[in-house]
């Protein structure tokens, strides 16, 4: 396990390295090393997709080999450039600041809380981590991710962070220990990324460590929950830093380019939303500047290109049968592929094109109209050009998401009108481990106090001085109408907005912070305010969150002790990574507790639906032949939708199920009478659970 630590450390520390080579300014120790390691946590996904492009094999060793050399290379920049470089002393002054250590504290608390939820049990929570392991257990072995379309979370699917894993799992046996163990690293560093971000748009450290502490005690701000999404908004404070830095010095234009292409190969919502807050990230620079910002849009083409090149455009087309005439639409995909059919088929997608073409000619004509709306509304006395511009925006907007027709369903599986409760109350008997909600009373009150100064001052918030303000405020309005968007005509799977409105309220109480300690003179007061908001998030909404993260959080897959006993024994008692058949199961469930299966196999694919149809002679033949040294049989795992769906099926699909449970009963029983020279029993779990040796 330590190998795979270093080994992870070595690569993001070695292809972070980039940020040396694009020089620092006055950053102290920490913050290098934390924005390295989130710069080249981000540069792994695009290394992998351009491998595998090549052919190159996904192969821990070629990271090393690639991460040293940019080592390396960085440090003979360096050489030559002669950069200062602090002495030993001057390092340690700064690692033992009070705001590093808060810092510190703060992510070491995360990591804690991440770890510990995550090992509290041996399986996985709900479903898609099941399936991200079978996927990362694929890339491990294979060191590719070139696959036939075999699950919903394999290519086409964005395959960024089953890479990092992949290549974590192939220095050590254990694939269940990698996922968790690294999953919990990634989200944990969210916390230094965003205080980083936070700093640069809000001046001072400490206004930034209470956000970062705000965060911290959001229920609604990432989870141990293994899946990509985590990745994403860990990226969202590492991409914006380089953005934002890459106008101090443009050599992290690069950077910032290298970020954004490698969010487009982790999570495809989360990609998007992200998109659109770069997007209007851009649209408050430049309404606050009074120019386009150009480099932002080269950013953001170039990106685009380059991710659908070598990934999207490739994959896509590779899988286009399966994708637009068997309708096997990825995990994600289904969001934005359904309702571009039905624009299409209802003959909205000519209003779409209407607006974009409309939106085309604002652009190009921004001079005209700018100079004669100034015209018009210095005739009427309005003194607040751009807060009368900001204000009939939000106006059309909200007409559009007001329109009584609902142009789409709304999206994801805790989706729902939000109220009051939801941001404030302590019950959490309704949340959901994938993407929790609530946010808290205490960060609540400070994000409105936020909130209204940017009202107050909103005349004079559109301008170059206070821009980074402004992108709160906007980022603030965008990410809450995405939560409540339930009720409007569009939504952005408002249950997945929940961390995106977390990361802006963090953003709105760094900046209530600065705004009242700017007010206060006395470093008493101020200190009594720090330890105030401090226990106010500790004591409201932290427990809420440490429970939500510690839980013993209910498998997916498994539906009984029985099931989990006999699959924590298999993962127990037979030698890693052997080769264990589920029979009447999904592969993933093995492949979860560190044995190996072949789920993306053709023929074993096919044969999951049959296998319990043929004779115990016939199994043996088959799993034989495909090199399967174990077969476990458990019912009780087949009773998923019989039990939890029983009163919502139509009875004749109650009836097929029933008959498939007593088929895989009879089979197991069929097996102990003729196991001969075939089969071995190795242990056995009651009435409806076994697991044998194939001879």
């Amino acid at each position: 396990m330590i190998i795979s630590l270093a080994v992870f450390l070595v690569i993001i520390i070695g292809l972070g390295s980039i940020a040396r080579i694009a020089g620092w300014s006055k950053e102290d120790a920490l913050e290098k090393f934390f924005i390295t390691s989130g710069i080249g946590l981000l540069a792994i996904p695009v290394v992998g997709v351009i491998f595998n492009l090549l052919g190159i094999p996904i192969d821990f060793k070629n990271f090393i080999y690639l991460a040293l050399t940019i080592l390396i290379f960085s440090v003979i920049i360096e050489l030559i450039r002669k950069s200062s470089r602090s002495s030993i002393k001057n390092l340690i002054k700064e690692l033992i600041s009070l705001p590093n250590i808060a810092l510190l504290v703060i992510f070491g608390i995360a990591l804690y809380m991440y770890l510990k939820g995550s090992f509290s049990y041996e399986w996985f929570e709900d479903y898609d981590p099941w399936l991200y392991a079978a996927s990362t257990k694929f890339i491990a072995l294979e060191k590719t991710f070139n696959s036939s379309f075999w699950s919903r979370v394999s290519q086409p699917y964005p395959q960024g962070f089953q890479i990092i894993l992949a290549i974590l799992h192939q220095t050590n046996s254990s694939l269940s220990w990698t996922m968790k163990f690294f999953n919990a690293i990634i989200v944990s560093l969210s916390y230094p990324m965003f205080y980083y971000l936070s700093k640069k748009l809000v001046p001072g450290k400490w206004p930034s460590i209470i956000g970062t502490a705000a965060l911290l005690s959001m229920p609604a701000w990432l989870t141990h929950f293994i899946f990509p999404f985590s990745l994403s908004m860990t990226s969202i404070p590492i991409f914006f830093y380089a953005l934002i830095k890459s106008e101090e010095n443009n050599k992290w234009f690069t950077i910032a380019l290298i970020s954004f292409i490698s969010i487009w190969f982790i999570h495809f919502y989360s990609s998007f939303v992200i998109t659109i807050m770069l997007f209007l990230y851009w649209l408050n620079k430049s309404f606050c500047e009074n120019k386009f910002n150009k480099s932002i849009i080269w950013l953001t083409i170039s990106g685009m290109v380059v991710s659908l090149s070598i990934f999207w455009l490739p994959s896509l087309y590779k899988f286009k049968d399966e994708i637009l005439i068997d309708q096997k639409v990825p995990a994600g995909l289904h969001v934005f592929i359904n309702p571009i059919k039905s624009l299409i088929e209802t003959g909205y997608w000519i209003n779409v094109l209407s607006f974009i073409l409309f939106f085309i000619i604002i652009i190009s004509t921004q001079k005209f109209w700018r100079r004669a709306l100034s015209r018009i509304t210095s005739k009427f006395n309005f003194k607040y050009t751009k807060a009368t511009i900001f204000t009939i925006a939000i106006s059309l907007t909200m007409v559009v998401l007001l329109w009584p027709k609902k142009f789409m369903r709304v999206l994801g599986s805790g989706s729902m009108p939000y109220t009051l409760e939801h941001f404030l109350s302590l019950n959490t008997e309704r949340n959901l481990i994938q993407n929790p909600f609530g946010i808290g009373a205490v960060s609540m009150a400070l994000a409105a106090v936020g909130f209204i100064y940017c009202i107050v001052i909103i005349a004079k918030l559109f301008s170059k001085e206070k821009q980074f303000t402004a992108l709160i405020f906007v980022w603030s309005i965008f990410t809450f109408l995405g939560v409540s968007s339930a009720r409007f005509s569009l939504n952005l799977m408002p249950f997945r907005m929940w961390s995106f409105f977390a990361f802006s309220v963090a953003l709105l109480v760094a900046l209530c912070y600065n705004l009242i300690t700017n007010k206060i003179k006395q470093p008493i007061l101020k200190i009594c305010l720090t330890v105030l908001l401090i226990i106010g998030f500790s004591f409201t909404w932290f427990p809420i969150k440490y429970k939500l993260n510690s839980n013993r959080w209910k498998e997916g897959w498994l539906t009984t002790i029985q099931a989990i006993n006999l699959y924590v024994w298999v993962g127990e008692n037979l030698p890693k990574n052997s080769k264990v058949y589920s029979l009447g199961t999904n592969q993933c469930v093995p492949i979860v507790f560190d044995m190996i299966s072949y789920p993306w196999d053709y023929e074993v694919k096919n044969y999951i639906n049959k296998d319990i149809e043929n004779s115990p002679s016939d199994n043996y033949e088959f799993l034989k032949a495909k090199g399967y040294e174990y077969v476990i049989v458990d019912v009780s795992s087949s009773l998923y939708h019989f039990n939890y769906t029983h009163y919502e099926l139509p009875e004749g699909v109650k009836n097929v199920l029933f008959i498939k449970n007593l088929k895989l009963l009879n089979f197991k029983k069929a097996i102990m009478r003729q196991m001969d020279n075939k089969f071995e029993l190795i242990k056995e779990f009651g009435d409806t659970g076994a697991i044998f040796k194939i001879l």
